[in-house]
């Protein structure tokens, strides 16, 4: 495993919600639709109308207009509930999972007495190469945007005379989807593959090109390109003499939405507006070697009772009367701590 963590300890990478979510420069950009799936039965089978947050509202709504639903994932392939704490729906949760992916360990966040609303969702997705690449022992200067050089693992195949006929069947599963060369170098300046064109639910597209300021985007963009490319002879696929190179990765992230997470983020919601949203959490596992990809991932939404906080902890009245009486025989206003006890440790 190349990380096995949480986000926080990442310093060159975030996860956000929504693929149209601002891209920081310089930074690697995640985003799984387990969170969206969530997301959307919360705000389809509980709250009935677009989910409203204080202190949260432009990501709301850009959740609440995302256009991923269903639709875009494999049948049999997720599973997404969401219901009320008090119908039961971690069970139900359970239940479900336990029959339809017996084999994942579920994790819901830990209940509290204040829990009212739960979502979850999780996805999964595997695609097998019917020829797995090369693995590359001496892998490759791989050079990030700030020009930082460092060493990679990469599967794939070499290029040469010495390697046609190895290469030849690798190159018929893969599709040139796109390509650009640099006139002054005739390099090739942008590119996009499909790694495995037989593949007949999952495609998997690698792309160099320049980025633009999100996710959707940049995905944008690539789609353009690939829709408008009309390729030179011969440049349609990928050649036995020619050279791949793809970075192996093996990663698995928590990550809580911090966004969305406390008691300043309640639901503006009518039915729901003495709650807040104490949980919002996703987990995404991914892997890609000469074999294929694996990708997995859950995540997780928890509204709970905006429960009251009676912490004397700024200034208060202080009265003593006797019960029933009209007044009182002895008031204090306290304003500040210097008639207050320490606390044990620091007497």
């Amino acid at each position: 495993m190349c990380y096995s963590g949480n986000s926080t300890d990442l310093k060159y990478t975030v996860v956000v919600p929504t693929l149209d979510t601002p891209m920081p420069p310089g930074r690697n950009v995640i985003w799984c639709a387990s969170f969206q799936l969530a997301w959307n039965r919360l705000r389809d089978d509980v709250i009935g109308e677009p989910i409203r947050v204080a202190n949260a509202e432009a990501v709301a709504r850009r959740l609440n207009a995302a256009g991923v639903t269903d639709h875009d994932l494999l049948p049999g392939a997720f599973y997404a509930a969401a219901g009320q704490v008090t119908k039961g729906i971690r069970a139900r949760i359970l239940s479900d999972m336990g029959r339809q992916f017996p084999q994942v360990n579920v994790r819901l966040p830990e209940q509290r007495m204040e829990d009212v609303l739960l979502a979850y969702a999780y996805l999964q997705s595997r695609m097998k190469f019917p020829r797995p690449y090369f693995d590359q022992p001496e892998g490759q200067a791989f050079v990030d945007s700030n020009g930082q050089e460092t060493k990679i693992a990469t599967f794939g195949f070499s290029d040469g005379p010495a390697a046609v006929n190895d290469n030849a069947p690798l190159c018929q599963q893969i599709d040139v989807l796109y390509a650009t060369r640099d006139p002054n170098s005739f390099r090739l300046a942008e590119f996009a593959l499909d790694l495995c064109r037989t593949s007949p639910d999952t495609q998997l597209i690698l792309a160099c090109l320049e980025p633009n300021t999100s996710l959707a985007r940049t995905f944008h963009d690539l789609n353009r390109k690939i829709t408008a490319w009309k390729p030179p002879e011969g440049e349609s696929a990928i050649l036995s003499h020619e050279r791949l190179a793809v970075p192996e990765m093996r990663w698995e992230i928590d990550h809580h939405f911090t966004e969305f997470e406390g008691r300043d983020k309640a639901l503006r919601n009518a039915k729901w507006q003495h709650t807040y949203i104490r949980h919002a959490f996703q987990q995404v596992r991914f892997q890609m070697d000469r074999s294929g990809v694996a990708l997995a991932s859950d995540a997780s939404v928890c509204v709970a009772a905006m429960a009251r906080d009676f912490s004397f902890t700024r200034p208060f009245l202080l009265v003593l009367r006797r019960r029933g009486a009209d007044e009182p025989f002895f008031v204090m206003w306290v304003d500040n701590a210097e008639l207050l006890s320490k606390p044990f440790r620091n007497r």
